[in-house]
């Protein structure tokens, strides 16, 4: 799980999708529990069980799992609204930036968590936006104007302190290496700016066109290498995970058969 570090809980959170065939985590915080796990598993492995609770999901249909329906209304508020690709199809910009985002392996992370921070910095431009959202309280606004600082800052630290995100090139490659990967990234945050910011377009309604004018692929560029040098790769214990390691140490443990 990648996330961006504030002063008090993780400011961006993502769960890696290589992660989310084991481990069934809410979208919005995090979060799972013993039951959610099990299911999930059962579900997996094609398992029976007798679990009656179903999962709560993205009313959007881009298959997000939320643990209540709290967490979804507060993502949904957040920016998720407008960065779900549920309601299109493969043609459209938002679905074209994710599907790019996949495909550069590495990048991944940092391209979606980059998207989350560029609607975040435009929700909270627009202050009816949070002010008029009754699904948000104080730590989501809180984090909706980190957001924006984190943009600003992108956007206005020199290149020298913040250099654009494709100029961050192995120390080990030749100089010809080093010139095809800089052409290579700087395609790529090209290509993803454009899909995104033509996808934010469409899907809030040009509401934000005015903001989203102001910005560009070097701004992008400069937030993705923050995101790079701030982002931290954590190992996030299931509940589940605790309660067989606290079953284990109590000499106990489970056993799993179909009937």
């Amino acid at each position: 799980m990648n996330f961006i570090q504030s002063s008090q809980v993780p400011l961006l959170h993502l769960q890696l999708p290589s992660n989310k065939q084991e481990v069934s985590a809410c979208t919005n915080c995090g979060c799972t529990n013993v039951h959610t796990q099990l299911r999930h598993l059962a579900t997996t492995y094609n398992i029976s069980t007798n679990a009656t609770t179903q999962p709560i999901y993205c009313p959007l249909g881009c298959g997000a799992k939320y643990c209540t329906i709290s967490c979804r209304d507060r993502h949904l508020a957040m920016g998720h609204r407008y960065l779900c690709v549920g309601p299109h199809d493969e043609d459209h910009p938002l679905y074209k930036f994710v599907l790019l985002a996949l495909e550069t392996g590495g990048a991944f992370e940092e391209l979606i968590l980059a998207s989350q921070i560029v609607i975040g910095s435009l929700i909270g431009t627009n202050a009816s936006s949070t002010t008029s959202s009754s699904f948000l309280n104080d730590d989501d606004r809180l984090r909706i104007s980190q957001m924006v600082a984190l943009w600003q800052d992108a956007m206005h630290k020199d290149d020298e302190i913040l250099p654009p995100w494709w100029t961050l090139v192995s120390s080990d490659l030749s100089n010809e290496e080093k010139i095809e990967w800089e052409e290579s990234a700087k395609l790529t945050v090209d290509d993803a700016w454009e899909y995104l910011s033509r996808g934010l377009t469409h899907s809030t309604k040009s509401k934000h066109d005015n903001v989203l004018a102001s910005y560009n692929s070097v701004h992008f560029a400069k937030l993705l290498t923050l995101i790079t040098k701030e982002k931290r790769n954590v190992m996030v214990t299931t509940m589940l995970e605790e309660k067989l390691n606290t079953l284990h140490n109590n000499g106990k443990f489970f056993c799993f058969m179909e009937i």
